[in-house]
C-alpha cells in the first residue's frame, strides 16, 4: 500500500513569483504597463513563506506581503517614495 501526501514538501504547492506579482497587481488595480518597477523576493514571516513584493508606480510604492502557499495577501501599504 502506498500513500502519496501532496504537503510532503514545503517547497511544493507553492505560487509563483510571476502569480504573486499578478496578485499584487490585481489587488492594486494596476497593470504591467502602469507600473514602472517591479521587485519580488521570497521571505518567511512568523514561519510562513511569504513573497515581499514591490510595486512603484510613479511616485508611489505599493508593498505587499503574499502567503506563498496560497496566494492570500498577507499586508500591504501603499507610501510616497518622497516621505
Amino acid at each position: 500500500i502506498s500513500y502519496s501526501n501532496s504537503q510532503s514538501s514545503s517547497t511544493q504547492n507553492l505560487i509563483s513569483s510571476d502569480e504573486a506579482k499578478n496578485i499584487a497587481l490585481q489587488h492594486a488595480n494596476l497593470t504591467d504597463n502602469q507600473v514602472t518597477f517591479i521587485k519580488v523576493s521570497q521571505d518567511y514571516d512568523d514561519g510562513i513563506q511569504v513573497y515581499d513584493v514591490s510595486l512603484y508606480v510613479n511616485d508611489v510604492e505599493y508593498s505587499y506581503e503574499i502567503n506563498a502557499q496560497n496566494g492570500n495577501i498577507v499586508s500591504y501599504e501603499m507610501d510616497s517614495i518622497y516621505d
